[in-house]
């Protein structure tokens, strides 16, 4: 086709000018040489120091725009993991897999990525333990800057340059483990602020979303507690991706615990949307004195909400 509407002018000249206009956008950007073999970088060695568990992870990340961080996707992010042992999210060039694509996607339209209370719990979905940022422009300092404002992050340190593809600093942030590891959708709309036992669904609908890494079965453990009203009997649909994969009625107040089974077929590689809808709402009642001050309509509270993939067989 290039070459087509190179032909296409009627005039000579402007066929060797649109000629030469293609050679200059064919021609490969010149690379920076670097020494073999390369020299790991201490960030790297201090990563290969720590223990692990066999599934954590690292994510590599570079600043796309202004507090807005990418992965870093390259020839040196993958041959990174020769050094410091870890698998990556980040990959090789553009071609990624479609989870890998979702996180791509999310972290490049969040500005001010670490002061969005759902960035850590996504990145948990991916087995992520350490996050590197590589430091190569002032852009990267800014976003350093807010990671450490982040309650969910710890910051290890910062690695000083080394010749070769890393020749510039690489920060190192921990991801912690959850404050409640119990709950670890990531909530959307129609909840209260999680507090040290869960988290109260408001209305009656509520909102999350969960990251799944392979289009597999997996499980959603729930338990919970209904708001209760005399003269109303509380129950709960559950679906996933609009597939209805559970429900629930109480014929008392006591907490109920199931596990509720979400097939391949109605999983999605990326981002998978849940709902909670409820019978009714209402507002808390106070046993001693009748209505509370909490203005809030409550549906149920919810001890556990967690969702895994289910095991190899």
């Amino acid at each position: 086709l290039a070459a087509r509407g190179v032909m296409l002018p009627r005039r000579l000249w402007m066929s060797a000018v649109l000629s030469l206009l293609l050679v200059f956008e064919v021609l490969p950007a010149p690379l920076q040489p670097v020494a073999l073999p390369t020299v790991s970088h201490p960030a790297f060695d201090w990563l290969k120091a720590q223990p692990a568990a066999p599934d954590q992870s690292v994510v590599d990340l570079i600043a796309g725009q202004p507090y807005t961080p990418v992965l870093f996707n390259g020839g040196e992010t993958v041959w990174a993991t020769r050094y410091h042992g870890r698998p990556t999210v980040s990959g090789a060039s553009s071609v990624w897999p479609a989870y890998t694509s979702f996180l791509h996607n999310w972290l490049g339209t969040h500005e001010h990525t670490f002061w969005n209370q759902d960035t850590v719990p996504i990145l948990r979905f991916y087995d992520v333990r350490h996050i590197l940022l590589h430091m190569r422009s002032e852009q990267e300092q800014a976003i350093l800057e807010e990671a450490k404002s982040n309650q969910e992050l710890r910051f290890v340190d910062c690695f000083p340059a080394v010749p070769g593809p890393w020749n510039y600093p690489i920060c190192v942030l921990e991801v912690l483990p959850p404050r409640n590891a119990n709950i670890n959708l990531v909530l959307q709309d129609g909840w209260s602020g999680q507090e040290d036992w869960g988290v109260w669904a408001e209305g009656v609908e509520s909102t999350a979303l969960w990251v799944a890494t392979a289009r597999q079965d997996h499980r959603l453990q729930v338990e919970a507690f209904p708001q209760c009203v005399d003269g109303q009997q509380q129950s709960i649909t559950i679906e996933v991706n609009g597939v209805a994969v559970g429900t629930h009625t109480w014929s008392n107040c006591d907490p109920w615990a199931g596990e509720l089974a979400i097939p391949a077929s109605a999983v999605r590689l990326g981002r998978n949307d849940l709902v909670i809808r409820s019978a009714y709402s209402a507002r808390p009642i106070d046993s001693g004195v009748g209505q509370s001050d909490d203005t809030r309509s409550l549906s149920a509270g919810y001890i556990r909400l967690r969702v895994e993939p289910n095991p190899p067989h």
